[in-house]
């Protein structure tokens, strides 16, 4: 999955979203090389479309043309409470 290929679904009214390389080429090039801690996401938007990094245990690019940067709180055991983006 590229951001190329999701502008061209967007054109043809189709809405993607999914994991994708952190080295893609059409992605900005400090994308690959930000640094995330755990639980923050770093997120770009152009258009519709938008690429997500977060990180738990480990980094997850996400892109999407139709989710938004929002975060959801996620039950994860008996007690501990975190913050998920909405695409993951």
């Amino acid at each position: 999955m590229s951001p190329s290929l999701a502008d061209i679904l967007v054109q043809k009214k189709t809405d993607i979203y999914g994991t994708l390389r952190s080295n893609r080429k059409d992605l900005s090039p400090g994308f690959a090389k930000e640094k995330v801690e755990k639980g923050q996401c770093i997120a770009y938007q152009r258009g519709k479309v938008m690429v997500l990094k977060w990180k738990d245990k480990k980094i997850v690019n996400m892109l999407s043309t139709f989710h938004d940067t929002s975060s959801v709180p996620v039950h994860s055991g008996t007690t501990k409470e975190t913050l998920k983006p909405k695409l993951i």
